[in-house]
């Protein structure tokens, strides 16, 4: 069952008019409820637990928000939370300035143990909190998408495979707490994001900027699965390729290589995605560790030839 809190009963009227892009019943569930209420007054008075509970409020800069982006509401949260319950909370980085960003990330890191990172390109970050480590489980993600109308919809947006799922994870909580930094968190008495946030103007330039900070924060690691194997180091390692998430493809291919070192197919994705990133002193050592595990391998040595050909050096 679901309990969906709107403050503003017109939004109700107004999500019909968005009912041709969503498949099954909609507000018309039998399974959903509701509930025209603040959001934040709801669960102070509930006697209900939750598995999962997701706030996606107005964004930051609306007058008032910020009573949904404080340590206070996320305790709250966690106390409406089974054992082992998962929170989600929305930010965009549109509109926003990174360093509100930071102050939103610190604040639910202060009231979970074990919050990570996910992104979407459009503009939308999101941090999944837990009291338990959280892993990425292939497998669930893959009977979800075999199920309809999940399936339909998500391949509209291009999330037709677990890995192109998970390519949006973006930092494990040591990352994020990295890219957090010190710093107050914002509290219901020193809601500082309530007075920052309203300064930013909104810009394409500036959404371009968070985006290369967020995506480019590394050191990454491999994405923490539920179960590991090698073969899905690969797929995640594509799949971030294919986002154009460099980064987040070296650690996963770095990943296939200490699973199977004696396949030459990791050594060669490594050093091919170092000579892209122009970065060809690492592509010739990562050939030579390759070639040493799985000697005479076609990809490697033709990679060889192709990077002794154009001559190249690091440049970064």
């Amino acid at each position: 069952n679901l309990t969906c809190l709107e403050i503003e009963p017109a939004i109700r009227d107004a999500a019909q008019i968005f009912s041709y892009m969503v498949r099954g019943e909609g507000l018309g569930d039998r399974r959903l409820a509701l509930v025209f209420e603040d959001g934040r007054h709801w669960l102070a008075t509930t006697r209900d637990n939750f598995d999962v509970v997701v706030s996606e409020p107005s964004n930051l800069y609306v007058a008032g928000t910020v009573n949904l982006y404080t340590a206070e509401y996320y305790r709250l949260i966690r106390a409406r939370l089974v054992p082992g319950g998962v929170f989600c909370q929305w930010m965009h980085y549109y509109g926003a300035d990174i360093a509100d960003a930071r102050t939103v990330a610190r604040t639910v890191a202060a009231v979970f143990p074990s919050v990570a990172a996910w992104i979407h390109l459009g503009g939308d970050f999101f941090l999944l909190a837990s009291e338990r480590p959280l892993t990425v489980d292939l497998d669930r993600i893959r009977a979800c998408l075999a199920l309809e109308p999940i399936r339909t919809d998500l391949a509209k947006i291009g999330y037709t495979t677990p890995a192109a799922v998970a390519a949006h994870y973006l930092m494990n909580p040591a990352e994020l707490s990295g890219f957090a930094g010190p710093g107050r968190p914002c509290t219901d008495d020193r809601p500082g994001l309530e007075y920052t946030a309203a300064r930013i103007i909104d810009t394409s330039a500036r959404t371009d900027a968070n985006r290369q900070i967020l995506y480019g924060w590394h050191p990454l690691s491999p994405i923490p699965l539920a179960r590991e194997r090698a073969a899905d180091r690969i797929a995640l390692g594509a799949a971030a390729e294919a986002a154009q998430e460099m980064r987040r493809a070296e650690a996963e291919y770095g990943a296939f290589t200490r699973l199977a070192p004696g396949n030459a197919e990791g050594w060669w994705r490594l050093a091919r995605l170092h000579h892209w990133l122009q970065e060809d002193d690492a592509a010739r050592a990562l050939i030579r560790t390759g070639l040493a595990h799985a000697p005479g391998d076609a990809r490697l040595l033709a990679l060889r030839r192709e990077i002794a050909l154009t001559g190249s050096a690091s440049t970064r």
